[in-house]
């Protein structure tokens, strides 16, 4: 998470491996090169870092949900949701 500032001379997350060059370079069609050992590697870096991308999103998020769960009372959420407004509860909840 080092890119947090603009103009800081970090790369980020996602530039990083933005850099990176995944082509497979040789001879052959293309079905011989993917099945190389320089395709195989790619391809499983590749779909390491698709399968990571999202996950340290969703830890994040649900600590957060988690979080405003724990710490935001209920009675603000029912003032927030009209729950004892008679007419408006009923417009909102449908």
């Amino acid at each position: 998470m080092g890119g947090d500032r603009p103009g800081a001379g970090l790369a980020g997350s996602l530039e990083g491996h933005a850099a990176m060059d995944m082509s497979v370079r040789g001879e052959g069609s293309f079905l011989a090169r993917l099945g190389s050992g320089e395709g195989f590697t790619t391809v499983a870096h590749v779909f390491v870092m698709e399968c990571a991308a999202p996950l340290r999103d969703l830890v994040v998020g649900l600590f957060i949900v988690g979080a405003v769960g724990a710490w935001v009372p209920d009675s603000w959420w029912h003032a927030l949701f009209f729950s004892g407004h008679p007419v408006l509860s009923a417009v909102w909840d449908r």
